[in-house]
């Protein structure tokens, strides 16, 4: 009896399994007016571009149900910004010079990643939209693989 209760004392104190692939639920908050606009048809294909790059990876599992999740990512925005760069074009050799200096703008996809109270945006931007939400997908696996351990520890009630 006693080295049953050693055994037993012994697997609950085992680390928690980091290993197991942590859940993300990838979602957009739809309109608070309940119009749907541009903007919210931008953030849903940035859940799907996200939710595709993710599943491809293998330290994380995409879930429908928020519950199920480890961590949560949601899409906050969508669209073009500027990059603090900008671009000068020269036109009219012949009929003199005209410069026209334009601010360069970039697709950038914005993301709430969260588990329980903490909280961290990530941007990411590239030429195309869906290259964005990649850069965002895998700067998330890199914070995943860098935080496993605090996340199984989370998905076992034991906190760091």
């Amino acid at each position: 009896m006693l080295l049953l209760t050693a055994l037993v004392l012994a697997l609950s104190a085992a680390p928690a399994d980091t290993a197991a692939p942590v859940a993300i639920y990838v979602f957009a908050q739809p309109s608070a007016t309940g119009f749907t606009d541009i903007n919210q048809q931008q953030r849903a294909q940035s859940v799907a571009d996200l939710t595709r790059r993710l599943s491809k990876k293998k330290d994380v599992v995409v879930v429908a149900d928020p519950a199920a999740a480890d961590l949560q990512l949601e899409v906050l925005d969508h669209g073009l910004r500027a990059t603090g760069n900008s671009s000068t074009m020269y036109n009219g050799v012949f009929s003199g010079f005209k410069a026209v200096t334009k601010a360069e703008r970039l697709p950038t996809v914005l993301v709430a990643l969260r588990v329980g109270d903490y909280a961290l945006e990530i941007e990411g931007r590239d030429k195309r939209a869906k290259y964005a939400a990649e850069a965002v997908a895998d700067h998330v696996v890199k914070w995943v693989t860098e935080n496993q351990a605090q996340i199984a520890q989370r998905r076992t009630g034991i906190q760091p």
